[in-house]
């Protein structure tokens, strides 16, 4: 299924993405179909998104940390028989997996959440080199947060279906 190719990958595949996104965005600029915002306008757009992608990170760093300390208070070796379902995700590789599919989010969303600012500071002339960034960062947020959301309902799922 694409979705678990996209999992194995998920920052790889996040740079395709974005890249993909921040290639067509020029392109588009540079043809004339799509309007670049005056300067002013651009740096307050990376700024916006580096807040948010800073914000997102902390949201993301609170579920893995609700993780880590549900399964910190899990039994180490729980009885199979009177286990919930929740208790044994703790014990399998799908549990190790959500974590680092998190783990991986949080340090895509600083790397670039991180990237607007240091735009600010090396372009603040250029609004091309702004709007790339932009629109870079602003996908891979949404695709990181995208992935929290589905190892969540996942979760979710399962703790349902027990």
């Amino acid at each position: 299924m694409i979705l678990d190719h996209y999992m194995d990958r998920p920052i790889l595949w996040d740079g395709v993405i974005a890249t993909g996104l921040t290639a067509a965005a020029g392109y588009l600029i540079w043809i004339g179909r799509l309007s670049a915002p005056d300067l002013d306008s651009a740096g307050g757009l990376v700024s916006d998104m580096s807040n948010a992608g800073f914000t997102a990170s902390g949201f993301i760093l609170t579920v893995l940390t609700i993780l880590v300390t549900f399964k910190g208070l899990s039994p180490v070796t729980p009885k199979i028989e009177s286990a919930s379902v929740f208790e044994l995700f703790f014990h399998t590789d799908l549990y190790h997996r959500s974590v680092t599919i998190i783990k991986n989010c949080v340090y895509a969303v600083l790397f670039v959440s991180g990237s607007g600012y240091l735009a600010r500071l090396l372009f603040p002339s250029h609004v091309l080199p702004m709007i790339a960034v932009f629109v870079f960062a602003t996908t891979v947020i949404l695709l990181s947060l995208w992935r929290c959301t589905l190892v969540l309902s996942k979760i979710l799922r399962l703790q349902r279906e027990g």
